[in-house]
């Protein structure tokens, strides 16, 4: 009995952890995304809803040993910088045309392509020419996008909540 309790409750948890990660695909990346967070690697976290800053503590020990700027007054910067950042976002449509939300209504056209067996969405803009590659995955219900390409913004992770 035990063990059937046991076997029950493993098999629940492995399909919640199976369903809590999702490989985008040409179908369920279809929607308008907007920004939820950004975090870079090694230095902070930022949500946009909350405006709220976590700083890396090897991070905020660099800039306290520095002496430029104290954590507090680093996390200040990122949230005056980031302040409009709630108006990024994404819109995929079915026939492979999106459209980057830059806000305050500025937006740019463009067309994307998504590789399920890699994992990847490649965006390309018609107004600039430019042409990112980026990991994607939705993982639960966030877009999350990694920059693979331009090579300078790695390291850079973006959580997008989809609109209703």
């Amino acid at each position: 009995m035990m063990k059937k309790v046991g076997l029950s409750l493993f098999g629940l948890v492995l399909a919640f952890v199976v369903t809590a990660q999702t490989t985008v695909n040409a179908t369920n990346i279809i929607g308008r995304w907007m920004l939820h967070s950004i975090q870079q690697d090694g230095m902070f976290s930022y949500e946009t809803k909350s405006q709220k800053v976590v700083i890396d503590t090897a991070f905020a020990s660099a800039l306290t040993s520095a002496g430029e700027m104290s954590p507090a007054a680093f996390a200040d910067t990122i949230r005056v910088g980031l302040a409009n950042f709630g108006e990024f976002g994404f819109e995929f449509f079915k026939d492979g045309k999106s459209k980057l939300h830059k806000g305050a209504g500025n937006t740019e056209d463009g067309t994307y392509t998504v590789n399920e067996k890699e994992g990847t969405l490649t965006s390309y803009g018609d107004e600039t020419g430019s042409k990112e590659i980026m990991a994607v995955k939705i993982i639960n219900g966030l877009l999350e996008i990694k920059l693979i390409e331009p090579e300078e913004s790695s390291g850079m992770t973006m959580r997008f909540l989809r609109e209703k």
